[in-house]
């Protein structure tokens, strides 16, 4: 090493002149093993190597940075001590890890290596290769960060996500959208279609007609009980108030026609053959009254029976008056009136024995008054003088 020393001072007296002197550089020689020697030497040889592939596209920078490495170089071999015991570094190892990059033009071959040239062709750097780099000891100047920044947003961007796959797999391209559930929100009105019964909807034209009739509006109550009547035509309630409320208009024939109609959907409807026949009776049509409950049901009520034993008696249908009474007194026997109306058919029809007892039951029943029981002993006075008179001849 003395000698090559003395031939790099003679060159560099040379060159400079003799008037120039030369001012020695202190530097602290480098204490390595030479394993570690190797190891940067190699990896200051992979940086060179990229830093020359890139000085191709920029001779003038890379004329300058060689320049100054060469000039750096000199100087370290000029001023090094000679020690011919320790192992001394390449001149490649003392010009990457000694003298960083002081310059702009320097630097710029470094960064170079983060700079995609393109979308399909980006260079990836790994935690290595950031770790090697020299200017990763020097704080960067606060006019480069913005640049560093951007091209580790873009490195990152590209960088394949394998450490979060590994740990938890990422579903989100896989999950299939589920259709979540509506809920209205607050202020607005949700319309929804409901299919009611027929029995529902009657119900809800009956309450229409009622709040109607508490307005004193008939003609409203009359048309939502005929809505009611068209979901329900065997409403008898709802019929028998419509048939009412056309009477109570006058209109007597729309009330009987409303009547005759639910009879014709329901023949043996008592309660709208009777209601028809209080119409007709106060129409003074007693005996249109009479042929309306002149059917029998096969459970006739008493009431249907009353009526249509009063009709009979009134217009002397005797057969359908001793009938009707008939079944009054089985189904009442406790009632006097039709022990009574039963033995005045039966001394019509000539039946004295039989009258003879209907008026004697009707004697022992409570429920007639002291006239109508002074009727029924002169009946039978002449029932028993009639029978003597017979018995005489």
């Amino acid at each position: 090493m003395s000698v090559i020393n003395k031939a790099l001072s003679e060159m560099t007296e040379k060159k400079n002149g003799p008037t120039q002197v030369i001012e020695k550089v202190d530097v602290a020689p480098i204490k390595s093993s030479n394993k570690m020697a190797w190891l940067v030497g190699g990896a200051a040889l992979c940086i060179g190597l990229g830093a020359w592939a890139l000085s191709a596209q920029q001779p003038d920078q890379a004329a300058a940075s060689l320049q100054s490495a060469e000039s750096e170089q000199v100087l370290t071999s000029i001023n090094q001590p000679a020690n011919p015991t320790e192992s001394e570094p390449s001149p490649v190892t003392t010009v990457v890890t000694i003298a960083p990059p002081t310059t702009q033009q320097s630097r710029e071959p470094v960064a170079q290596i983060y700079q995609p040239e393109s979308e399909a062709n980006v260079v990836q750097p790994s935690p290595k290769t950031v770790a090697v780099n020299p200017t990763a000891t020097k704080p960067t100047p606060a006019a480069e960060k913005p640049v560093v920044a951007e091209k580790t947003q873009v490195a990152n961007k590209k960088q394949p996500a394998t450490r979060k796959t590994a740990d938890k797999p990422l579903t989100t391209a896989s999950v299939t959208p589920q259709k979540k559930q509506q809920t209205p929100e607050p202020g607005v009105m949700e319309v929804v279609q409901v299919e009611l019964t027929h029995q529902q909807l009657a119900d809800k034209a009956s309450a229409r007609a009622k709040k109607a009739l508490e307005a004193n509006d008939f003609s409203g109550a009359i048309k939502a009980y005929k809505s009611a009547l068209r979901y329900t035509p065997r409403d008898v309630e709802t019929r028998k108030r419509i048939a009412a409320l056309y009477y109570g208009r006058g209109d007597a024939r729309r009330a009987v026609k409303t009547l005759q109609q639910g009879i014709e959907i329901d023949n043996d409807s008592q309660p709208l053959r009777l209601a028809l026949v209080n119409v007709l009776i106060k129409e003074n049509l007693p005996q249109a009254a009479l042929g309306v409950v002149a059917h029998l049901p096969e459970q006739p009520s008493v009431d249907y029976l009353a009526a249509r034993a009063g009709l009979a008696q009134q217009v002397k249908r005797s057969d359908l008056a001793m009938e009707s009474y008939q079944l009054l007194a089985k189904s009442e026997p406790t009632n006097a009136k039709w022990w009574l109306g039963l033995g005045i058919e039966q001394e019509r029809a000539k039946q004295l024995d039989k009258a003879h007892v209907s008026y004697s039951n009707a004697l022992e029943r409570v429920g007639l008054s002291s006239q109508t029981h002074n009727f029924i002993r002169s009946r039978l006075s002449v029932i028993e003088e009639t029978k003597g008179a017979k018995d005489a001849n």
